[in-house]
């Protein structure tokens, strides 16, 4: 009798996965179907890379620093077509027009960074900017860096 038991239960749970089985769907659906059928049809398809209009970029438009900060490191967001080539940047006193350093970057991986060094020599009062362009001068972006003082 145990063994009828288990047999009669061995075959209910193997029919159950057989009637189961039948109701599974393994093709794909409408609306996938519908979603290629417009991207080959001439319609976009996109991924998040280069989404964004502008070649170069800024993470932030404007950079407030420390009176006591010596350093800081300013990052950006460069397109896959800037990949492996040089960004020149500059900063400038926006009042003055005076160029206080310049230098160059690398665009990888979708960013740039510039380094810059003894910013204790940009003034408290003024307001200043970094300006950054493609190798090719085509495309440019702005920030304005801000030193906070305590007077």
């Amino acid at each position: 009798m145990n063994i009828r038991k288990i047999y009669s239960i061995g075959i209910s749970i193997l029919l159950g996965m057989l009637l189961l089985t039948q109701y599974t769907n393994c093709s794909t659906s409408p609306e996938l179907e519908q979603a290629l059928r417009e991207a080959s049809d001439g319609g976009e398809v996109r991924i998040v890379d280069d989404y964004n209009p502008n070649p170069i970029a800024f993470v932030q438009s404007n950079l407030e620093l420390d009176e006591s900060q010596e350093t800081t490191e300013v990052f950006g967001f460069c397109q896959r077509d800037q990949y492996d080539k040089l960004l020149y940047w500059a900063v400038y006193d926006a009042q003055n027009d005076q160029l206080m350093a310049e230098g160059e970057s690398l665009c990888e991986r979708g960013g740039f960074k510039i380094s810059l060094q003894d910013v204790v020599r940009l003034d408290c009062e003024s307001h200043h900017e970094v300006y950054v362009e493609t190798e090719v001068g085509d495309h440019h972006d702005r920030m304005g860096v801000y030193r906070v003082c305590a007077n």
